[in-house]
């Protein structure tokens, strides 16, 4: 921590989706499951609190949802570096496709050295669900 800050910040919002109810049962939208953040909520969360002045940013994207994602990280005035993606062996959620990926923007703020990590961006899941790369 410095300053009260963090040099390095995981976080995975709960993301709001227009659609509220869905699959057969209409319950599985995941607003029936977990409470969602309205997008002003999201765009107004006081990132800039909780991140160093030089900081990194590892953002959980929902495939639907990346056009205003990326417009709240432009609100946020963070900078996006790269995505890497983590590839699930079951199946995925969607209406217009089973998403099998997904993505975590790797976003900076201030000036941050390049990781320069020699490992692939794609993470394939394991048989017990947990994501194999990160070392390699």
């Amino acid at each position: 921590m410095i300053d009260g800050r963090f040099p390095v910040v995981v976080a995975d919002f709960p993301w709001p989706y227009r659609d509220k109810k869905t699959g057969g049962s209409h319950t599985s939208g995941s607003s029936q499951k977990y409470s969602t953040m309205d997008w002003d909520a999201v765009k107004e969360f006081p990132i800039h609190d909780i991140l160093a002045g030089n900081a990194v940013l590892f953002l959980w994207v929902t495939t639907p949802n990346k056009i205003l994602i990326a417009d709240v990280v432009n609100h946020w005035g963070l900078d996006y570096r790269t995505t890497i993606y983590w590839k699930k062996l079951t199946g995925g959620m969607g209406h217009w496709a089973r998403g099998v990926v997904e993505e975590v923007w790797l976003l900076t703020r201030g000036k941050v050295k390049a990781l320069k990590w020699h490992g692939k961006n794609v993470l394939q899941d394991t048989a017990d669900g947990f994501p194999v790369g990160w070392l390699y």
